[in-house]
C-alpha cells in the first residue's frame, strides 16, 4: 500500500521529517482513504498518525557513572589518567594548604596570643613549608609554650562557627618582667636587712680618716737627721 502522499502531508502538519511519521498498522486502510489535509488532520487527532521520538544518545549510563563518582567510587588508581599533578595542580594544592595556616596565625595574633615577632617567625616557617596543616601548627605552638591546653584548636573554632556558637578566646599570658640585680642599701625600708641600716653618723668622712692615720708626713720626714747619723 502506497502511503507516500499521506506521509508527506502528515510530516508537514506535524513539523517533522518524513521518516519520523508513524502510522498505526491496524488502520492503514483508513489512512489510505485520507486524501486531503483535513482528513490527515483528523487521523492525527484520532491517534492513527504520530511523530516518532527523535533518536539520540542515551544519557542513562552517564548519569549512573556520575552518581557513583559522587559517592566517591570509581576514583581509584585504575580510573586516573595523566601525570601526578594533572587532576589537582601543585599550585592549587599549596593554596589549600597555606591559606588556613596563615588565617590561623592571623587569628592568634589578633587575639594577643602571639606578638608580632613570634607571628613573623612562624609565618616565615609556614612559607618554607614546615607545617602540613593547622593541627601541625598548633602542635608546634604548644610544644614551644605559645599555646595552652585551654586554647581552642583550629578544628574546634571551625565547628563552633559552623554551629553558630561563640568562640572562646584564649587567656593571654602576662609579660614576664626581668628581675634587676638588687643593690644593698637601696629599695624600700621593709626590704632592708639589719646590715643595710647604716646611719649617717656611722659613715666616716675624709677628716675622720686623716685623724685615725695621724699627721700626714711631709716631704723631708723621710730623710734621716744629721745628728742621728753622727
Amino acid at each position: 500500500m502506497n502511503l507516500k502522499n499521506q506521509r508527506r502531508m502528515a510530516a508537514e502538519l506535524l513539523g517533522c521529517g518524513v521518516n519520523r511519521v508513524w502510522i498505526d498498522p491496524n488502520r492503514l486502510e483508513d489512512v489510505a482513504d485520507a486524501i486531503t489535509r483535513n482528513d490527515i488532520r483528523v487521523m492525527i487527532n484520532a491517534g492513527a498518525i504520530k511523530a516518532a521520538q527523535k533518536k539520540g544518545i542515551s544519557s542513562g549510563r552517564r548519569k549512573y557513572l556520575a552518581g557513583q563518582k559522587k559517592k566517591g567510587r570509581q576514583r581509584g588508581p585504575g580510573s586516573r589518567k595523566g601525570a601526578k599533578g594533572a587532576r589537582t595542580p601543585r599550585k592549587r594544592q599549596w593554596i589549600r594548604r597555606i591559606r588556613p595556616i596563615r588565617a590561623r596565625l592571623k587569628e592568634l595574633r589578633e587575639q594577643g596570643v602571639l606578638d608580632s615577632s613570634t607571628y613573623r617567625k612562624y609565618y616565615r616557617q609556614a612559607k618554607g613549608g614546615m607545617f602540613k596543616s593547622t593541627a601541625h601548627l598548633d602542635t608546634q605552638l604548644k610544644l614551644h609554650g605559645h599555646l595552652t591546653d585551654d586554647t581552642p584548636t583550629a578544628k574546634e573554632v571551625k565547628e563552633a562557627r559552623k554551629a553558630g556558637e561563640k568562640v572562646k578566646k584564649p587567656a593571654t599570658k602576662p609579660p614576664v618582667k626581668k628581675k634587676e640585680p638588687e643593690v644593698p642599701g637601696e629599695g624600700p625600708p621593709s626590704d632592708r636587712g639589719p646590715k643595710d641600716d647604716i646611719s649617717d653618723s656611722m659613715v666616716k668622712t675624709e677628716d675622720d680618716v686623716k685623724g685615725d692615720q695621724g699627721p700626714i708626713p711631709g716631704p723631708n720626714d723621710d730623710k734621716p737627721n744629721a745628728k742621728e747619723v753622727n
